[in-house]
């Protein structure tokens, strides 16, 4: 009976708030938080509704995390462009580099753009443009002439080779108030405002490029308690999980590995911060766009990754296309919010707010206050929690 009684007196008390709150929940639901871009010591950073972002303003790295955690931060960079042969797959094997353009140390110059807003609400972008040469990388399957082998006296050191000015590369980066969509005419793709970073990557040889393909290096981490990185990979075979702290190596060989693409347009990896419980999230659009004076054509983008003991090592890769000047690329970053942890503190701080108002009771404010406890600790838990009319999903994809 005892039970009985309190599970009444708890479904009254969420009652009564709950009619008590809806004008306040419903207006912020209606409202929510407008973005913005602001100056931080050599970063730029962008604040949402769920999402904070600070950009290096010296390079395309940059940390996420919700709002006022920044020890659950997790981490992406964009390292290197690669030019390499390929070898058959159409993705980047490692011992296939030919040339390389670092992106740390250039001179980027960052450029503020007010992005077309589309669904209304407020919109905030940033441009970042960096030209970079391409130095020859050493091949570790290239044999040595006849008598310059097996570290011989008189064997003459690698000598890499500058392609100076090769190509320039523009990162652009939104953050929107509202949801929105993104992908083209031919591909629409959903865009959560508050929540998601919107990238867009233009790769532009300026010089004819002696290689079949270009590779973009990226790196991701953190984003758990202990700083390792945890992810969870969801290509065509089902989630795969990877852990950033094993240096997949075969003596001082790179061992990579394919990401199987799903049957679609937007590929995804989620940040595990918790076990099987994902809190943020990458993703990009399988196809690359090539632009031409003479019109467009979609490239292919595939993937191959590897751990190197400190990140998730990813390369996005596609074919040159001839007559092309420009290769655009579709990634996203962006956080899973915690809905029952959300709509606790909403609660907690409506009620700090109206505790006079609010006519309930003594007995029916003490189970209240056991309702927020209870609400509280369901969302610490790691329990699945799936985000109905939205593209990501705790566990299989739906």
């Amino acid at each position: 009976m005892t039970v009985k009684l309190l599970l009444s007196a708890f479904i009254a008390a969420v009652s009564v708030l709950a009619f008590a709150m809806a004008p306040a929940l419903a207006a912020h639901a209606l409202a929510p938080q407008a973005p913005t871009l602001s100056d931080g010591a050599g970063q730029m950073i962008f604040s949402g509704a769920n999402i904070t972002v600070r950009l290096s303003d010296s390079a395309p790295s940059m940390q996420f995390s919700y709002p006022g955690q920044p020890q659950l931060a997790f981490r992406m960079q964009y390292t290197r462009c690669i030019a390499f042969n390929d070898t058959g797959d159409g993705r980047y094997q490692g011992s296939e580099a030919l040339f390389a353009a670092t992106m740390a140390g250039a001179q980027w110059q960052n450029e503020r753009f007010s992005p077309n807003a589309g669904s209304g609400g407020g919109a905030v972008g940033l441009r970042m443009r960096a030209t970079l040469d391409m130095v020859e990388q050493e091949r570790p399957d290239v044999v040595p002439p006849a008598g310059q082998q097996g570290g011989q006296t008189g064997t003459p050191p690698f000598q890499p080779r500058t392609i100076a000015s090769a190509l320039r590369i523009t990162f652009t980066y939104e953050l929107h108030q509202y949801n929105g969509t993104y992908g083209g005419p031919e591909v629409q793709l959903r865009l959560q405002g508050g929540n998601e970073l919107k990238i867009g990557i233009t790769v532009e040889p300026l010089v004819a490029i002696p290689a079949t393909h270009l590779a973009v290096e990226q790196s991701l981490s953190g984003g758990s308690e202990s700083g390792e990185g945890e992810f969870q990979l969801y290509g065509s075979e089902g989630p795969v999980s990877a852990r950033a702290a094993v240096d997949e190596k075969q003596g001082d060989q790179e061992m990579m590995h394919s990401f199987e693409e799903r049957n679609s347009a937007q590929q995804r990896i989620g940040y595990a911060a918790e076990a099987n419980k994902d809190k943020g999230f990458y993703t990009w659009v399988t196809g690359v766009e090539a632009r031409g004076p003479a019109g467009n054509a979609n490239a292919s983008m595939a993937t191959s990754f590897r751990t190197d003991g400190t990140s998730l090592k990813l390369y996005g890769s596609f074919g040159l296309v001839t007559g092309a000047s420009e290769y655009y690329i579709d990634p996203t970053i962006g956080v899973v919010p915690d809905i029952l942890d959300d709509l606790a503190d909403a609660v907690i701080d409506y009620a700090s707010a109206h505790r006079q108002s609010l006519a309930v009771g003594g007995a029916v404010g003490g189970v209240l206050s056991l309702a927020i406890v209870l609400v509280k600790g369901a969302g610490k838990k790691g329990d699945s929690v799936t985000l109905k009319d939205n593209r990501y999903y705790k566990g299989e994809r739906k």
